[in-house]
């Protein structure tokens, strides 16, 4: 059953098991707030619901063969806006942004940063997070952050380190010193944090 902070129920409010990059299943609510999923795999379970921006996270352990009852209320998502910048303090387009739970490796809610270095991501899940920075799939940073109801602008400063700043170029050779295609993986030492 979905519902709102004053007990209604909401129809056609979004229902769904996974991670924003992997859905698992999705089904919207009915008129009484009432929906139905079959076949979610047994074990630990995210179960989000949205309708405009109110969201509900329910945590559940499901058992195989069992059916689990559950009621989720929606509340106001909390959202984090702000700017990246570089150490001119000029906004740097371009990059992505995410949100990731402390201690979780995979980042969700991926925005990219507009021509100002801006950038705004919704529905976002209670508790602390950290935010990351990316250029290409680079951690640029990792930052641990409390987001609030205030509508106060996050600024992100990255450091002339933190900013790639490296180019690397070459010519791949067979045995007999005639370049060939091959493919290049460059492997970096910089991990996130």
């Amino acid at each position: 059953m979905v519902t709102d902070a004053n007990r209604k129920a909401v129809a056609g409010a979004v229902v769904r098991t996974g991670s924003s990059e992997t859905v698992e299943l999705r089904i919207e609510s009915g008129a009484d707030g009432s929906f139905e999923l079959h076949d979610v795999s047994p074990g630990s379970c995210v179960l989000t619901v949205t309708h405009g921006n109110d969201k509900a996270v329910l945590a559940l352990e499901l058992r195989a063969g069992d059916t689990t009852e559950c009621h989720a209320t929606l509340a106001r998502s909390r959202q984090l806006r702000g700017r990246v910048l570089g150490p001119d303090g000029q906004g740097l387009p371009g990059l992505y942004v995410g949100a990731v739970q402390p201690g979780y490796p995979h980042v969700r809610d991926r925005v990219t940063t507009d021509a100002r270095g801006a950038f705004q991501i919704v529905q976002l899940a209670d508790g602390p997070l950290d935010v990351v920075v990316q250029n290409q799939g680079w951690f640029l940073l990792r930052q641990a952050i409390e987001v609030d109801a205030s509508e106060s602008e996050l600024i992100l400063s990255l450091s002339e380190a933190e900013l790639p700043s490296a180019a690397l170029s070459g010519r791949v050779m067979d045995r007999d010193g005639k370049a060939i295609m091959a493919q290049v993986w460059l492997v970096s030492h910089k991990l996130a944090q």
